[in-house]
């Protein structure tokens, strides 16, 4: 058995990374992303007062009718 040794060869087009430069560029893409959930967050708020906002309205209304037939049912 023979065992051939490589040598790893250096491309001298690459560029050593900075680990500096490589955590601004992890935290840059960490606020995009918190941006991004915080929009999606205020947006599932919106939906879900209009959702209550539209409950209380048909509570009222169902009030409202129950009270109604009630005087219909009284006054008959």
């Amino acid at each position: 058995m023979t065992q051939t040794i490589t040598t790893p060869t250096i491309n001298p087009t690459t560029v050593p990374v900075n680990p500096l430069d490589e955590t601004l560029a992890s935290l840059a893409a960490m606020r995009e992303q918190l941006a991004t959930l915080e929009s999606r967050l205020l947006e599932a708020g919106r939906k879900i007062k209009a959702a209550l906002v539209e409950q209380r309205l048909k509570e009222r209304q169902y009030a409202d009718a129950t009270r109604k037939l009630e005087k219909i049912r009284l006054a008959v």
